[in-house]
């Protein structure tokens, strides 16, 4: 590449929010089947005691909180994660179903460093 293109491709890549795309919409629309998952989950057998209407309004609530913490920096995002895991009470079926919040972070942060690594490369 010229080092024109290289400036455009630099340009580019600064346009973008520091870790890529909207980590903090992703998980909420992660976040927003899993009500669907619970109300099918009710049709099945076993030890499964499904969310109550007023669970899945909690967990609807407390998925917010994780949300506007992915839209911080990664280092924020993982100490409000961590105060978010500790303080949830969310009903089993939503804190098993959702990814892990701390293994999302760090793919982040991967992200995060490989950008600043291409731009590095492109000066």
């Amino acid at each position: 590449m010229s080092i024109h293109q290289d400036a455009r491709v630099a340009d580019a890549i600064r346009l973008l929010p520091e870790t890529v795309f909207d980590w903090d919409r992703a998980v909420l629309n992660e976040a927003s089947v899993l009500p669907l998952g619970a109300a099918l989950a009710k049709s099945g057998r076993g030890s499964f005691v499904p969310a109550t209407a007023e669970e899945t309004k909690k967990f609807l609530r407390e998925i917010e909180r994780v949300g506007d913490a992915f839209a911080r920096s990664p280092d924020q995002t993982a100490v409000a994660i961590t105060a978010y895991e500790a303080s949830t009470g969310v009903h089993r079926f939503y804190r098993e179903s959702m990814p892990s919040l701390t293994k999302t972070n760090e793919t982040r942060r991967e992200v995060k460093a490989a950008r600043e690594r291409l731009l590095a490369a492109l000066k």
